[in-house]
This record gives structure tokens, C-alpha cells and sequence, in this order.
């Protein structure tokens, strides 16, 4: 396990030695596993975040070597890149620590913020003002817009991640051409380390804002309204047996939702911005771009989970059913997120639970389908049919001994 005091500690001590050696290239963004004297794994994120770094080979280590925490050596490099990484050390629930020679600077800094613990030395955190690539073609007149855009997007993810907004204040008094390294009483006052109650893990949990397509320039804006109001996003992504949907919402079904889900998406990245306290318009936008973007839908999905977002519970959980986040099937994960959905109250979640349990335990599976049909769920209804068409083809109950499952009590 992770100890604040003694990982830290060791950290200072004996981390740097560890990872000493040839200085590491920063040209590629690269992720070594390896274990401290005294037991505790780690993974070194070392290197520069480019524009198009694959990040699955860091969620393949993770899953592998378990590490107790993540460490960098980095000069920065690409935003959006350091955003999705720290995303996925939230979503794997790892911590982060920093100590000196090494380095995290700039882009680097806000990968780091990911973690659930988060311990770093004087100095060893570094950030500035972010600047526009200069070897791509640009609209001049669109500089100003765009640097509005990338700090939105940065306030956001702070925000997120329970970090105060005057990470960012700092890093905008700092010219891109020089560097503000952070003391401990600063990035002890701004959040930038210390441990995350289980509330505070993802507060105000929010979808991360994508450049592209641009919404506003796709579709006319509608005039603000109440968040209770009947929307666009709620017409086509809406769960029907979401209980915190809007109450004029029908809701589609996943089959129906994928042939529009473009339009979803758009209309629910637009509706999750115009009103980002709304909790059922982020998780219509997780839905929605679940196919299109798992990683990012699966970390909507836990953020409100921690939120207590019910139907997010099912939904997370299918994608570790099918292996759809990560590539990698884990149904032991999915059938505890159907159970906690379950107990909490979700439909879905109870009809999935006994889907999953059906073969191991048939008894305990129409017990859940049972629950689901009182709360009016067509698919467990159509199960519970089945099973009962069955039994009654098979006479005796002596052959089906299911029979008795059926009973009221």
C-alpha cells in the first residue's frame, strides 16, 4: 500500500538513486516500471508529451505492475496529451510523487495533479504560461480565441482534478520562456499535493471540452434556459431508466442512440457546457461518445460515480464487461459496479447483476430481474418471461427445480 509518510520519505531518500543512471532521452514520451529498497513500485513517465503519444502502454503497465506511484521526468511538451494521462492516473486510482534532480514542468505539471495522493519536493513541480505551436499553420486571428479556449479547458480540468484555479494564475504570470518551480507551502495552499477525501476525488465532475467539432460553429446557439428544461441532449441520449433524467425525457435505447450518437454528442457537449452542474448531461455525453471515445467516457463514468450518479454504475460496468475501455475484459470489476448500482437502486444495474450472476447463481439472478420488474425495466420482464415459458414447458418441477424461484413471498 501507498504510505503518504513512508513512500514519501523513501521518496526523497532513495527514489532518485533508484531511477539514477543515464540521463533520460526527452524526445519520446516513455514509461518504465520499476521497485524501491523498501517494496513500494512505481512508474516513470519520462520524456516530452507529444500531440500523438499512445498512452495504452501506460494503462497496460499499470494494470500489470500496480504501482504504488506514478513519478516524471518531464519538460512538458503537449497539453491535451498531459490532460488525457492524468485522466487515466485518476480513473486507475494511483498516486503521484515528485522528488529532485527530476523534474515536471509545464505540460507535465497538470499530468501530475491526476493522482489521488500526491506528494512532491520544493521545486521539483514547474509551471508557465502555455504557448501556440509555431511549425503549424495558424490563423493569426484566431490566436487570441484559442488561448481563451486552452485555458477554459484547463480551469475545467482543474477543477476536476479538486486543484485551485491559482495553479493556473501562477502559470500565467510566467513567461513561456521561463519557469516558476513551486515551493511546499504553495502547492500546499493551491492543492496541488496532499490526499483527496473520497468527496473531493471529483468534485464537480465535469467532460473534458474537445476542440473539435466546434459546436458553436456547427449549429446555431439556442438561448440559455433552465437546466430542468426538455433539451436537444435529453431528445437523444437520454437513458430511459436513468432516474435523474428529465421528467419529459422518454429515453433511447443503446441500439437507437448509436445511430445518432453524432448528434448526441454534440448536442450534449453544448448542454454540458451551458450548464456544468447538471449531472445527467455529462453522463448523456459519456453515453453518447462511449463508442467513439471509451477512455474518456469511462472516466465521465467514474467521476460520477464518485458523484453518486446511479445509472453510471451500469454503464461502466458493461464497459468492463466487453473489454470496450482498455481492451481488456474484466467481469469481476463489471459485476461489483452492477452489484453497488444494484443496491443503490438502479434498474439497470440490477438487471445486468442478474444477466451476470445467471450461470453461478440462478437463484440469486431472478431475485435481482424480480427487483427490476418492479421498477418497470422491459428487458428483465422479457427474462423473467422467458425463464417462466420454460418452466412451465418442462411439467415437472422436479426438472426445473427454478420453479420455486418464482413464488411470492
Amino acid at each position: 500500500m501507498f504510505s503518504r509518510s513512508k513512500c514519501f520519505l523513501v521518496g526523497l531518500l532513495a527514489i532518485a538513486a533508484c531511477l539514477a543512471g543515464p540521463t533520460s532521452s526527452l524526445a519520446d514520451l516513455k514509461f518504465t516500471s520499476g521497485q524501491l529498497p523498501n517494496g513500494n513500485r512505481y512508474i516513470l513517465v519520462a520524456g516530452e508529451f507529444g500531440p500523438d503519444d499512445d498512452l495504452t502502454p501506460f494503462v497496460t503497465l499499470a494494470n500489470s505492475h500496480k504501482p504504488d506511484f506514478v513519478t516524471f521526468d518531464s519538460p512538458g511538451g503537449n497539453v491535451g496529451t498531459a490532460l488525457k494521462l492524468g485522466r487515466m492516473i485518476r480513473l486507475l486510482n494511483l498516486s503521484t510523487l515528485q522528488t529532485r534532480p527530476f523534474q515536471c514542468d509545464s505540460a507535465c505539471a497538470f499530468a501530475f495533479v491526476g493522482g489521488v495522493h500526491r506528494s512532491a519536493a520544493a521545486g521539483s513541480i514547474g509551471v508557465h504560461q502555455n504557448s501556440l505551436r509555431k511549425d503549424i499553420a495558424r490563423n493569426p486571428d484566431r490566436d487570441s480565441e484559442d488561448l481563451q479556449l486552452i485555458v477554459g479547458y484547463l480551469l475545467s480540468y482543474l477543477r476536476e482534478m479538486g486543484v485551485s484555479s491559482a495553479l493556473l494564475e501562477l502559470a500565467l504570470k510566467t513567461g513561456p520562456n521561463d519557469m516558476r518551480h513551486l515551493t511546499i507551502s504553495e502547492m500546499q495552499k493551491i492543492g496541488v499535493v496532499g490526499a483527496l477525501r473520497q468527496a473531493e476525488r471529483t468534485p464537480e465532475p465535469r467532460p473534458e471540452p474537445r476542440p473539435t467539432p466546434r459546436a458553436p460553429d456547427l449549429l446555431p446557439r439556442q438561448p440559455s434556459r433552465s437546466p430542468h428544461d426538455l433539451h436537444d441532449c435529453d431528445r437523444l441520449a437520454a437513458n430511459a431508466y436513468d432516474q435523474r433524467k428529465a421528467r419529459l425525457a422518454t429515453g433511447v435505447d443503446y441500439n437507437t442512440l448509436l445511430g445518432q450518437r453524432k448528434d448526441a454528442a454534440l448536442q450534449c457537449e453544448r448542454a454540458a457546457e451551458e450548464f456544468p452542474n447538471e449531472l445527467r448531461f455529462q453522463y448523456q455525453l459519456a453515453r453518447a461518445i462511449e463508442l467513439d471515445d471509451p477512455k474518456r467516457a469511462a472516466a465521465m463514468y467514474s467521476n460520477l460515480i464518485n458523484a453518486k450518479y446511479l445509472a453510471a454504475y451500469d454503464n461502466l460496468g458493461w464497459m468492463y464487461n466487453t473489454g470496450r475501455f482498455g481492451g481488456r475484459i474484466n467481469k469481476l470489476a463489471a459485476i461489483k459496479l452492477f452489484r453497488e448500482g444494484a443496491i443503490l437502486g438502479d434498474p439497470d444495474s440490477m438487471h445486468s447483476l442478474g444477466v451476470s450472476l445467471w450461470e453461478e447463481d440462478p437463484k440469486q439472478a431472478v431475485e435481482w430481474f424480480q427487483r427490476a420488474v418492479k421498477l418497470d425495466h422491459l428487458e428483465a420482464k422479457k427474462n423473467l418471461e422467458k425463464i417462466e415459458a420454460e418452466l412451465k414447458q418442462a411439467n415437472q418441477q422436479e426438472i426445473f427445480p427454478l420453479f420455486r424461484l418464482f413464488k411470492q413471498k
